[in-house]
């Protein structure tokens, strides 16, 4: 799982030093200003469970007394893809976000957002009897250790994080704009 921290910096306080003490917000409508913010929160939020879910599956790999770590990589992973979910939103609807940015957003949406609907519709594809034996019930890392699995779905860890890296830095833009 890459670690991607260093390089997505926490950018709520950049959004509060423009609003709070420079007063950003007047020169963009109030559209794209609220949705700013709301990206801001959900960037922030999906690289935060990213790292979080990245320190839980570390320490399962290096545990030896066996604390189960691997639920809090559950519980962090769900949270980052549903973040992700709610961007992907944002990044078609809010003006201002190059067509570049959107064009390779859209290339791993598909595979993130087929991972988080199986998680957050496990229920109805059990009973549809879409998940097959020996399919992971809950976010799993792959043998591997290079990607998610759930269901049928996998996810590679590279593309969530070049995923999250667009988003940071993107919104970061929009900050600057």
């Amino acid at each position: 799982m890459p670690d991607i921290y260093a390089e997505c910096k926490p950018l709520t306080p950049t959004l509060l030093l423009l609003v709070g003490f420079l007063g950003g917000d007047g020169k963009v409508a109030k559209e794209v200003a609220l949705s700013r913010k709301e990206m801001v929160r959900l960037v922030d939020k999906a690289v935060r469970e990213y790292t979080l879910a990245r320190r839980c599956l570390l320490a399962q790999i290096g545990e030896k007394r066996g604390v189960i770590h691997i639920l809090g990589f559950v519980d962090s992973m769900e949270n980052c893809l549903n973040a992700c979910r709610r961007l992907f939103y944002f990044f078609e609807r809010i003006r201002g976000i190059p067509k570049v940015s959107r064009g390779i957003i859209r290339f791993d949406a598909a595979k993130i957002m087929s991972i988080r609907d199986t998680m957050e519709h496990m229920a109805e594809r059990i009973e549809k009897s879409l998940i097959q034996p020996g399919q992971p019930l809950l976010l799993t890392p792959t043998k591997d250790g290079r990607a998610v699995s759930l269901g049928q779905d996998t996810l590679q860890f590279e593309r969530l994080a070049f995923v999250l890296k667009i988003f940071h830095k993107v919104t970061e833009q929009l900050l600057k704009n």
